[in-house]
Parts: structure tokens; sequence; C-alpha cells
């Protein structure tokens, strides 16, 4: 089984280049297009993604975007992914699944920690059939992902058996690195992980981590 890589929060043109100068064998790239210290302007964006070979998926990070805005979005970066990080409702995933072509997919991140199992199944339920992934995520009362900090992998598996039975991808990020990748993929098989600051050195994107995790990935 293929196990996907993201890697997210690319914010130079130069990571990118040599992201594919050195042919890195990832599977998705990602910016962020909401307040983050990884925050990019769209013309910026532009340029960080245009770089990206084209066997690697582009995923635009958003928080409770106007419907106009991510539309611009879409069109001027060539997403293939549109990964929502807010409080959008149930409403709002509805009006864009209808609105952009079924090619472009739609991820959910969802914090963990915060509520029992029973509380988060419910939160969960209405957004699978308007949804292609679901990332977990570490909860924080002061940012939308991107902590650097894991979660308790314990409660994998409840949220793992709720998307398999509805055909749904699901991803695990927060405070992952090279030092952990192996032990999460082997214990909970996940369908993908999601990558940034574990594979970033003085606030920029690593190749040679990025590579450690690709070999890593790829050899199990």
């Amino acid at each position: 089984m293929t196990r996907y890589i993201k890697i997210c929060g690319f914010t130079r043109v130069e990571e990118t280049v040599l992201l594919r100068d050195n042919n890195v064998d990832i599977d998705y790239a990602g910016v962020v297009l909401a307040p983050s210290k990884r925050q990019l302007a769209i013309n910026t964006a532009v340029k960080v993604l245009g770089n990206v070979p084209n066997h690697i998926k582009k995923v635009g990070v958003f928080v409770n975007p106007h419907v106009e805005e991510l539309t611009e979005a879409v069109r001027k970066l060539d997403l293939d992914v549109i990964q929502l990080h807010g409080d959008e409702e149930q409403s709002y995933y509805e009006h864009i699944r209808n609105k952009f072509d079924k090619s472009i997919h739609i991820w959910k991140a969802h914090s963990v920690g915060k509520y029992e199992w029973e509380h988060e199944r419910v939160r969960l339920q209405h957004y699978l059939p308007l949804v292609n992934a679901i990332i977990l995520d570490t909860h924080s009362s002061v940012a939308r992902g991107g902590t650097g900090e894991s979660f308790n992998w314990e409660r994998i598996p409840d949220f793992q058996n709720l998307l398999l039975q509805n055909d749904i991808s699901l991803f695990i990020a927060g405070g992952l690195h090279a030092q952990n990748v192996e032990s999460l993929i082997t214990q909970y098989l996940p369908n993908g992980i999601d990558l940034s600051s574990g594979v970033e050195t003085d606030g920029s994107k690593d190749i040679t981590k990025i590579n450690e995790i690709v070999e890593k990935v790829r050899g199990i």
C-alpha cells in the first residue's frame, strides 16, 4: 500500500527549486494561505508552487476562507487539494464541493485532544460525504496546526475505523519527524503523513530531512 507523503508550509522559491532539482519523491506540496508564521500572499504562493514538479500535487491550506478568496487561489495556484483548517460548517463544504470539479479534492483538518471519542465522531459525521481525506492534528488553543507537537496516537484507531467505513483517507500530522515516522506507520498504517516543522532547519525546509523521511516511508 502506498503511503502518501505531504510536506506543508513551503515559504521560499528556493525550497521548491531544490524539490524539483533533486527529484524528491513526495506526493503533495502545500502552502499556507491563512494566518500563520508560514502564511504566504497569493502572489508569492504562485512563485513558490511554480517550481513544483507535475508529479507532486499542490495543496492550499485555508482557515475560514471566503468562497471568492478560495476560488481565486484554486485558479491562480492550480490547486489539486483544498485543505480546510477552520470552523467551516457543513453547508460551506456542500457549497464548495458543488462549486469545484470533483478532480479537486477537499481535505478537512481535525484537531485531536480536546474531546472524547463520541463527541469527535459526532463532530465529523456530517462532513464525511463531502471530503476526500481527514487530517488528524494536535489540538492547540493558539494555532490551527503547525505546532510541531504530537497528539496521543492511541486515538487513531477510532478515527481510522470510521473513515474506512466511508472510504475516506486518513493523514496524520503533528510532531512528525524522522525519528518517529516509522513507528507511526508500522503501528497505525495511516494512508498518509503530513510534515512541516519536522523537515525544517532554522525555519526553512531542509532537503536532506525531506529525503530522510522519503527513504524511511518508502522503505516500510
